[in-house]
């Protein structure tokens, strides 16, 4: 991978690692990327919205010279869309998505899943 891929990767992983000690302008928020599902979610109530690991392991392409992408949105039309195609690619991605309820957020969860089964972990902001 480039220089700036890595860098990229990797101050991704340190904000989420952040997020994770509560260093969000020196108050930690209920929800975010470390918060819980809503209790009427696909995952359940609960359920741990970031993980490192499964992150860290969305970020490794499978092929040489594989990008690594962050896709914003990805819970949404294009987002989704985008990220399994980048993933068909072989790049690496890793979705970024606040899940708000702009239209069904059920709708964003099913999305959700079907990108973890290709591989792409989608961050809750």
């Amino acid at each position: 991978r480039s220089s700036v891929a890595r860098v990229m990767a990797a101050s991704l992983l340190a904000l989420l690692v952040g997020y994770n000690a509560g260093w969000t302008m020196g108050r930690r928020r209920s929800a975010g990327v470390f918060g819980e599902h809503p209790a009427g979610s696909l995952l359940g109530g609960g359920a741990k919205t970031a993980d490192v690991r499964r992150a860290r392991e969305a970020c490794t392409a499978r092929l040489p010279g594989g990008k690594v992408v962050l896709v914003t949105g990805s819970a949404g039309f294009v987002g989704f869309h985008s990220s399994l195609a980048l993933k068909a690619r072989g790049d690496a991605v890793i979705g970024l998505d606040n899940f708000n309820d702009y239209y069904p957020t059920a709708l964003k969860y099913a999305r959700e899943a079907e990108l973890e089964r290709a591989g792409v972990y989608t961050v809750h902001a």
